[in-house]
This record gives structure tokens, sequence and C-alpha cells, in this order.
């Protein structure tokens, strides 16, 4: 079991809860972290699922009584293997055929499968790179399981932005790649491509489908990350006039967007006490972008479920404000700071004003 704020967490992990509990208990002591059950059995890794409806069984045997079902994409904690079977930290079993594992004591993943995938492949692990694809807005096909070229573009530009050979083929290091940034998304860490783009908004603005192009369009989903607490969250596009106004997708979102302000709801996300300007890396499209955020709620509203009342604001280069028609100096010095952060990892910020560089 395990403690976060204040709660005891017992048994697997499901993929809402993913690495927020285990893999931050498993690294913050060398991967020795005390588990669940009478053997006080320590947490090794993690594993993700890759197939859907998987029995998870009380002993390493198919002839095991089935404790509950796992589904793709699923992250539990296991502290043993026996016989190809991952023993996980509630006791129960899993078959080691339907799940990839990585191992504790490293901020990094380091996938266990030797397998790779191209072209032409049909397999429960090719759902699995195309549903991970599909969340981080690389792949906007269908998840069959089947290799196909959509698939191999996907996983070039996923490669491409990431250091990787990009040749569309999805080998060991390609797959523990994916698996880290998915983790680091759910667990409010997060990843900075290798380029990083910073957009000149009116004159990008002005050129014919520019903006269709790096889909800055209401209705449009992407990520949000603030880059002095390493939340992200996820957001839709609600309008782009002057700047972009954007909501919170979820409940879930809210929550984390309260998290960066340090409160316990939305409304308390005030203008008097929260008007400073925040350095935001956006990722949409499978491009990231430099930017800064006013996060006060305010303005219309449309999505109604999401536990925030209104609108936020993002800004870019030479955006402007819908009060003043003028490029705000707050922004302008956080965006200076986004740039700086993203230059300080090593990474590559280039200019967009008339086309995609």
């Amino acid at each position: 079991s395990v403690e976060q704020g204040g709660t005891r967490y017992s048994g697997y992990v499901r993929s809402d809860m993913t690495t927020i509990i285990s893999r931050a208990e498993y690294n913050s002591s060398g991967g020795s972290t005390s588990g669940s059950g009478d053997d006080d059995d320590s947490i090794q890794g993690i594993i993700t699922v890759t197939s859907s409806n998987v029995a998870v069984r009380e002993g390493p045997s198919t002839s095991d009584e089935i404790a509950y079902r796992a589904d793709l994409g699923d992250i539990y904690s296991y502290v043993d293997v026996e016989g190809g079977w991952y023993k996980l930290s509630d006791g129960n079993y899993i078959n080691g055929a339907y799940c990839t594992a990585s191992t504790g004591g490293s901020t990094s993943y380091d996938y266990s499968g030797t397998e790779t995938y191209r072209y032409g492949d049909t397999a429960d692990m090719v759902s699995t790179i195309q549903t991970w694809l599909k969340t981080l807005g690389y792949y906007s096909g269908s998840v069959t399981g089947h290799y196909g070229s959509e698939t191999v573009a996907a996983v070039e530009k996923y490669q491409s932005d990431h250091g990787l050979k990009d040749d569309g083929i999805a080998g060991p290091k390609t797959i523990g790649s994916l698996q880290q940034t998915i983790a680091n998304r759910e667990s409010g860490s997060y990843s900075i491509k290798n380029v990083v783009y910073d957009v000149d908004w009116f004159k990008a603005k002005e050129t014919t489908d520019l903006f269709k192009t790096m889909k800055f369009v209401a209705g449009e989903t992407g990520t949000l990350t603030d880059l002095n607490t390493g939340i992200t969250i996820d957001i839709r596009i609600q309008s782009t006039g002057n700047h972009i106004d954007a909501e919170p997708r979820t409940a879930t979102d809210t929550a984390k967007f309260c998290a960066i302000y340090g409160v316990s709801n939305a409304y308390n996300i005030t203008s008097s006490k929260h008007y400073a300007r925040r350095p935001m890396l956006m990722e949409i499209g499978g491009r990231q972008y430099i930017c800064s955020m006013y996060g006060v709620p305010h303005g219309d509203q449309k999505i109604l479920d999401n536990n925030y009342p209104g609108q936020f604001c993002l800004h870019f280069t030479n955006s402007r404000t819908s009060g003043t028609n003028k490029v705000d100096d707050g922004h302008k010095a956080a965006i200076a700071k986004a740039k700086k952060k993203v230059e300080d990892s090593g990474k590559t910020v280039l200019s967009i004003v008339t086309s995609i560089p």
C-alpha cells in the first residue's frame, strides 16, 4: 500500500493512478519500495497491459481463479516474475505475454521487450503503440493492431521529435521512449521535443491555412504544461482571435489546473491573487509551442461539466489582449521565460512567422 496526500491506497495501480503512486515510490527509494501483503515484497517495477480483457489470476497459471480483468493501457506495480507471470503488488498474477515491463530505480524506463514492429505486422502490441501515439497526438486513425502506413508515418514523426532514428519501425528504443512519454504525461512530468516553436501570432495568422496546419482551430484538443510546476492538462481550443481562448477538457484536468495555482477549485483562481502570467508549453498536432497563460476563469464556457467556469487565455509572440488590443508586457516576459527554459534544456526554439520551418 502507498500513502498519497493523506490517503492510503492498497492493491494494484490502475491507469488513472499510473506512476503518480507506483513509479514515484520505487524511484524515490532506488526500486526497493515496500509493497503490500504478508510477504512484504518490494516493488521491482511496473507493467503496462497491451491487450484488452486480460485475466489477472490468483496464481501463476491459467488454471488459477480469475481475480479480475485488466484492460489495454492499465498500469500495475509488480514485485516478482515467476515462469513468465508477473506477480503484482496485490498478490495476483498476470501473464507476461499480455504486458510490457519497466524496472524501478530510474526516472527513465528500460523497456524489457526485444520485439520490433514494422509495416505489415499485426499484434496486440501494435494496438498499444497506436493507442499511445493517438494519446500523444501523432496518430489519428483507428486502433486496429495492424501496422499500416498511417502508423509508420506517426512513428516516424514521433521518432523525429524525440531524437530517435526516424525509420518508422517500432523497436525496443522507440517503444521504451513511448512508454516513458506516456508515463511522464500521466504523472505530471513532461518532456520537451527537440524542436519547439515560437509563433509570431498575427503574421502567422495572416498566412492562408497556416493556423489549420498547426491545428490552432476552435474545437481542436491538445495538452498544456505549466513550466513552473510541470503539471500537464488536456485542453480544448475555444477560439483564436487576438490570442487563444481555451478550456480544461474535463473535471480531472480542472483539478490539475487548480493544483498549478494551489487552490481547491477554479472559483478560487481570482484576478487579484493570480494575475501573473505563467510560462507554458502547449502541444497540439504533434508539435510543441511556447506561450504564456492567464488562468483566471472569465468569458464564455463551452464545456459545461469540467468544473471550470469560463475560459483562460494563451498568448504567443505579439498576440494581444482582448481588452486593450495591445501586446501585454506580462505575457511577453512569460514567453521569454518559456523560451529560456526550453533552450536551457538543450532543445531548439524556431520562430513561425509565415510557415513552419
